[in-house]
């Protein structure tokens, strides 16, 4: 058996799940344990059980990260480099460093996951092999990441396709075969085939291909070329080197170009480059954390925002020994901070609005145009800009609309304006009421006659689970704690889900429609039957959808206008 006898561990998080479950079997093995934890109460706990001698599952359950965490993901990220780099720096002085990303069991997970399995995802299910990792006489594991959980245990590394070369001169070009033809081409299908992977460990790997890349061909152009015409690119860090690079790139091939930099002569200089190159450009002269002054530039200038590129960079080399806090923050600033500054301020950002909690937001309304035939394939990009905000006193109301085009003809092909109420973030001064949209905001009331057409069906209990699979990853609709912190005894179906089961009983009842616009009423709970009332008025059909089990209306104000007005109810 491992002894830590005379060994001190230090263990932060320590109140509860993985952090409790390290600490008690230390301790087991003779450890002194510093146990850290914001919770004063829950590290006394487990200090009181570590000199009691208890080690039994009696702790919270570790928390995985899913919907909502990119901050999450990006420490835990930024952890496995610099894990790396200390294993590589601390090896002459005996200290080895090791990333471990841990599996195990989660609030979120127990609503999903069988008894059994939730079993075999312990927190002291983790804790054996970190032990066994830190000790002594254990393997060399420094420098290196395992995945561990109901264990099974596996190094996780680098893997690199075995790729390809292009030749690196004036045809090394966005238009450069493979690249930009992706459906044609071939070359892409190299760059993406791992069935002859690399590992590589250090920048050396790539010197290499330099040698390949010297003696190739001129690469042959794709037709039509690679055109970004009409289009905003911002580049942080485009007053030199990389940025410049990207800057003059995009400028020749028609994109408005935002130049940000630190230093005004970089950047101005780059921006009479671009604009001798015939490109249009304009000069952002601040940090790169100036995510909001840089977007605002671009909107002021262009109107609009399309393609980011976060290149903004900065090296404070020093041994990890000798490193100061201020050097570490100043790189943390630029790269990590920066990069979450621009692309904060570059979408629809509601955190202006006052005390707002997204476990408050709330889908308000939808109004979906299908403005022609849809394609059975191809790209399709979504542009959004912000619509409409109104203040409702004790909650805010937010439209953004939406417009779907086919990118290779900018056809558009849907057109969504969207509602969200956010409650608790009311009371700012601004206007109550809204401008009429035609149908996006009519009343549509039901005749006082008996409906046409009524429609049921039951939903599943897992149907909030499969339409995640759309990717509308919201916890508000898996995860009850989050459903809770929303006012939600459980997880909610989406209202997209529900609207969809609406819209296919008008679809099947009357036939196709040019337009759909729905008020969300109420909340559905997966496992509900949905009742859906209808009126044919005109080309118009009024509907309001109830949930049959507790009388409740989900959907009001709602109306489809028929692509044939003429449409009988196929009852």
């Amino acid at each position: 058996m491992l002894s830590f006898k005379g060994h001190t561990v230090v263990v932060t998080g320590a109140g509860g799940g993985l952090g409790k479950a390290y600490s008690l079997l230390f301790a087991s093995r003779g450890a002194n344990v510093i146990v850290n934890d914001f919770n004063a109460a829950a590290a006394q706990k487990v200090v009181d059980e570590i000199k009691q001698g208890i080690l039994r599952d009696k702790g919270k359950l570790a928390s995985l990260g899913n919907f909502g965490q990119a901050n999450y993901s990006a420490a835990k990220m930024g952890l496995i480099g610099f894990t790396k780099s200390l294993a590589r720096e601390g090896a002459k002085y005996g200290i080895g460093a090791v990333a471990v990303a841990p599996v195990a069991a989660s609030q979120m997970t127990e609503t999903i996951m069988p008894p059994d399995m939730l079993a075999n995802l312990k927190p002291e299910f983790i804790a054996p092999f970190v032990a066994a990792v830190c000790h002594p006489d254990g393997p060399n594991a420094s420098g290196r990441v395992f995945e561990v959980g109901a264990g099974f245990v596996a190094e996780v590394r680098w893997e690199r396709s075995k790729g390809t070369v292009w030749k690196t001169d004036e045809t090394f070009t966005p238009s450069a075969s493979g690249l930009s033809d992706f459906q044609v081409k071939l070359k892409w299908s190299e760059v993406t085939d791992f069935s002859d992977p690399r590992h590589p460990e250090s920048m050396a790997d790539a010197e290499k291909t330099l040698e390949v890349a010297a003696k190739l061909p001129p690469n042959p152009q794709a037709t039509p070329p690679v055109r970004f015409d009409g289009k905003t690119v911002i580049i942080t860090g485009a007053g030199a080197g990389l940025g410049r690079a990207y800057a003059l790139m995009y400028g020749r091939l028609g994109a408005n170009v935002v130049v940000n930099d630190v230093n005004e002569k970089g950047a101005s200089g780059v921006c009479k480059e671009v604009e001798a190159a015939g490109g249009k450009a304009v000069p952002v002269v601040c940090s790169a954390e100036e995510g909001e002054r840089i977007v605002k530039a671009a909107l002021d200038a262009f109107g609009g925002v399309h393609v980011l590129v976060a290149n903004a960079g900065i090296l404070r080399d020093r041994s990890f020994a000798a490193m100061t806090e201020q050097e570490w923050d100043t790189v943390i600033a630029v790269h990590l901070r920066g990069t979450y500054k621009f692309a904060a301020s570059s979408g629809i950002s509601l955190g202006w609005l006052p005390n707002f909690n997204p476990a408050k937001l709330l889908h308000g309304e939808q109004y979906l145009a299908i403005k022609g035939s849809i394609p059975t394939s191809g790209n399709v990009i979504n542009e959004t800009r912000l619509l409409e905000v109104l203040d409702k006193g004790k909650a805010a109301s937010v439209t953004s609309i939406v417009h779907t085009k086919d990118k290779d003809t900018g056809r558009v092909l849907f057109e969504n304006q969207v509602t969200v109420f956010i409650r608790g973030a009311g009371g700012f001064g601004g206007k109550r009421v809204g401008s009429d949209r035609g149908p996006a905001t009519a009343a549509n009331v039901p005749p006082t006659r008996k409906p046409d057409a009524v429609v049921e069906e039951k939903t599943l209990p897992s149907q909030a689970a499969l339409y995640r699979l759309s990717g509308d990853y919201n916890p508000l609709h898996i995860d009850p704690d989050f459903a809770a912190m929303g006012g939600f005894d459980k997880p909610i179906l989406h209202g997209l889900c529900f609207m969809g089961f609406a819209g296919k009983h008008v679809l099947q009842t009357f036939g196709p429609f040019n337009d759909i616009k729905v008020r969300f009423a109420g909340v559905v709970f997966p496992g509900e039957t949905l009742v859906t009332e209808m009126w044919k008025e005109g080309s118009k059909v009024i509907f309001v959808t109830k949930v049959k089990e507790r009388g409740t209306v989900v959907l009001a104000a709602a109306a489809a206008t028929l692509v044939n007005e003429d449409a009988k109810a196929r009852l």
